[in-house]
């Protein structure tokens, strides 16, 4: 197994990062650039399929979360079964020249899981091994959310996952990774033990707090997609107990349910997750602005209900669903199901209280917002 000392893997990395600035500036998406590449050879190295346009399932394959990207077509998707595949992939494309991108869920805001030559499709490597002995449990490079949800419900135990089910993993634990558990036990990277890892050389790394700890270090949480692509996980475990999961509505009194609901996000126990949004949406009654909130706690209902009691005062929401339910029925509840759409997100974070100049900009804007769309 090949060990990386921190300048050798700072060097490969600032050449793959030269490389990838000066793929950046190639002309984006032009019909038929690379069409003239030696793309049979690689066909023969792989064990998967190499699909390109004009195949059946290209249409499809193409498809991704963000569809805003979806006109730059690749000239090739490559669907990876193995490690070697991967490794066949890089190796070619750094050989010939070709720009490459990685996708396994192709959520990516950014449209990073895009490219004009190869896609490196990791939707295949998916398989998941649970040491429930040990508490761990190993994945795919490719797998998703939702591939590890079914095989630790049936041993009694989670992860630090997302709310997403068709997220890839990979995409949340090199990006940090926000969870609904994070306030207890960290973000999704928090739980990482180990990974493998091709590098731009095609070589291959096993990353851990024992082997390359440094270059650990740096994927969980700032890797990205920038270091290497990665084909396997090992990640920490965690009982999965009892929680009181919630969604509440209000229509009413807003701005002060909103920052009774965000003083409860500053202040609430680590056993706590919740998540609020001002929202505008079409309903029978027409265009409604409101605020609603859902999340889970480790804890009763009596207890969750002292928490929201601020909020409540505040105003009687017109939707309020509790339960106290085992762990996994809670993430099907909690889950958020996105669909394939046009859609630009961003993130702000605040390392304190919101401002009231603040809470007020963005009612005025859910609010013109709302009004502007017939």
């Amino acid at each position: 197994m090949l060990t990386t000392s921190r300048r050798r893997f700072l060097t490969l990395g600032t050449r793959a990062l030269v490389g990838a600035a000066l793929l950046k500036a190639l002309p984006r998406g032009l019909a038929g650039e690379f069409d003239n590449a030696p793309w049979a050879d690689l066909a023969r190295q792989m064990q998967g399929r190499l699909v390109r346009p004009g195949d059946a399932d290209f249409a499809s394959l193409n498809v991704q979360w963000a569809l805003q990207y979806i006109t730059e077509l690749p000239t090739a998707i490559a669907r990876c079964t193995s490690e070697a595949d991967v490794i066949a992939c890089v190796r070619w494309a750094v050989a010939n020249k070709i720009p490459f991108s990685t996708r396994s869920g192709g959520h990516s805001f950014g449209g990073f899981s895009r490219s004009p030559g190869l896609i490196v499709d990791l939707g295949l490597i998916r398989s998941v091994e649970v040491d429930g002995a040990a508490g761990r449990v190993t994945a795919g490079g490719g797998s998703l959310n939702g591939t590890l949800f079914e095989p630790l419900k049936a041993t009694g135990l989670a992860y630090r996952h997302g709310s997403c089910p068709t997220v890839g993993l990979a995409g949340l634990l090199t990006g940090g990774g926000i969870t609904l558990t994070m306030r207890d036990r960290g973000l999704a990277c928090d739980g990482l033990e180990s990974t493998r890892m091709v590098l731009w050389d095609g070589s291959v790394i096993s990353c851990s707090e024992t082997e390359n700890p440094e270059v650990f270090w740096a994927v969980r949480g700032a890797g990205g997609g920038n270091f290497g692509i990665h084909t396997q996980f090992t990640l920490r475990t965690f009982p999965a107990l009892p929680t009181t999961r919630f969604n509440l509505r209000w229509y009413s009194n807003l701005e002060a349910v909103f920052d009774r609901l965000h003083e409860l996000a500053l202040t609430g126990p680590s056993m706590l997750a919740i998540r609020s949004a001002v929202t505008s949406a079409t309903e029978a009654e027409g265009r409604r602005v409101h605020v609603r909130t859902s999340g889970q706690l480790y804890g009763s209902e009596d207890e969750l209900m002292r928490l929201l009691r601020p909020a409540l005062n505040a105003a009687t929401p017109e939707l309020m669903d509790i339960k106290t339910e085992p762990y996994w029925d809670s993430q099907a509840f909690l889950g958020k199901y996105e669909l394939t759409a046009y859609q630009h997100t961003r993130s702000r974070f605040f390392f304190g209280p919101v401002s009231t100049g603040a809470r007020d900009a963005v009612f005025s804007h859910v609010r013109n917002w709302n009004t502007a769309i017939p």
